[in-house]
């Protein structure tokens, strides 16, 4: 079976510490400031879950391999997280991850294949290749330049591994091969297992799960049967509103009010910056959520006291979300001083959006 990696729920890089904040100038470290929420582990799927033939390498201007899937369809728009990681000139290597993978997963396995020198190079290349690919489209997803489907679609499978590899290993190499997936398989299983547990230990579970995966009916039954709206995890990282504003979806949201969810509630603890929902709602751009939650008594100017002015209106413009950014300005949240300064920043060295930047100048906004 594949394992599918595991990736974030939500990646958020909204931070620009600057040297000298006298300035708006391009500032000399960028760090995590707005740390996320847990990563959680995706399904366990088999090799039906993915497709036999998959998109076939393509070759840059200079002739050198790229894994790159075709942009054709389902495009995804870029995001803040892309525009910081190509301002800090992040990019990471898929054949040099797949290599120490390798060397740390099955360089002594292959050894112990007796295998000749031709048949081992030619195994360490195939699987290197193989496993470059798949990490290649999982960045790739992660930074937003294809959508989830795409990566599914795209992500070569363990059976067309094993097909090539039977072409030259002996049906015993075939079984010490098969035998050593299946552990490493068992071993993120374990790993899974684990996480599982410490978010259980942790009281993420229930409706606050539910609304993290953004099962509308599920959060619907233990409302209806009297969960708690405001059920925070012992870490304090997060709150059923704060998932469905995250999530943009309106109908959770509103139910979670009338449930009565704090409109006001912060997340807290030592490596995050108390954000409240209106910032998740503003971050992913969803007017309609904004909405709902100004007019149920959400503060519109609040903002963490140890973060740099960073409002929803602030979160917005780094996001690069125009229409969230417009809605909150005609709802009342100040641009003037040093609201306005920081949003104005982040519009112009990270959204760097001229719309945004003009909407904010003229509701008030100074770098100065």
């Amino acid at each position: 079976a594949a394992l599918l990696s595991w990736f974030a729920v939500q990646t958020d890089m909204d931070s620009i510490h600057e040297e000298d904040s006298e300035h708006l100038s391009l500032p000399s470290t960028i760090t995590e400031e707005d740390s996320e929420y847990p990563s959680f582990p995706s399904p366990i799927a088999g090799e039906d879950a993915f497709p036999n033939e998959p998109f076939e390498a393509q070759r840059d201007t200079n002739g050198n391999r790229s894994t790159s899937l075709p942009m054709e369809s389902n495009q995804v728009q870029e995001t803040a997280y892309v525009r910081i990681n190509r301002m800090i000139g992040y990019q990471p290597d898929p054949f040099v991850n797949a290599r120490e993978k390798y060397e740390e997963e099955w360089s002594q396995i292959v050894a112990e294949m007796e295998l000749s020198d031709n048949d081992r190079l030619r195994f360490e290349q195939l699987w290197i290749d193989h496993e470059a690919y798949n990490l290649d489209l999982i960045h790739q997803m992660q930074m937003g330049t294809i959508s989830a489907e795409d990566w599914t679609k795209g992500t070569r499978s363990e059976s067309e591994l094993e097909e090539n590899l039977r072409q030259f290993l002996s049906a015993e190499q075939m079984e010490i091969y098969r035998n050593h997936s299946q552990n490493l398989v068992d071993i993120h299983m374990s790993e899974r297992a684990a996480m599982q547990e410490e978010l259980i230990a942790n009281q993420y579970t229930d409706i606050i799960w539910a609304s993290n995966i953004n099962d509308l009916p599920t959060v619907l039954a233990y409302i209806a049967s009297g969960a708690d709206p405001n059920a925070m995890p012992l870490d304090g990282s997060t709150t059923p509103l704060h998932n469905a504003s995250r999530n943009g979806n309106l109908e959770m949201i509103q139910a979670l009010i009338q449930a009565g969810a704090d409109v006001n509630s912060t997340t807290s603890g030592p490596d995050l910056l108390n954000f409240a929902p209106l910032h998740e709602a503003a971050y992913v751009g969803n007017v309609e959520a904004i909405r709902a939650l100004v007019a149920a008594g959400a503060d519109i100017n609040y903002y963490p006291s140890d973060s740099l002015h960073a409002t929803a209106l602030r979160r917005a413009a780094f996001a690069g979300h125009k229409d969230a950014v417009a809605e909150l300005l005609a709802l009342g949240a100040d641009a003037t001083g040093d609201y306005g300064k920081y949003a104005l920043m982040y519009a112009r060295l990270i959204a760097q959006d001229f719309e945004i930047e003009q909407m904010l100048i003229n509701a008030g906004a100074r770098d100065d």
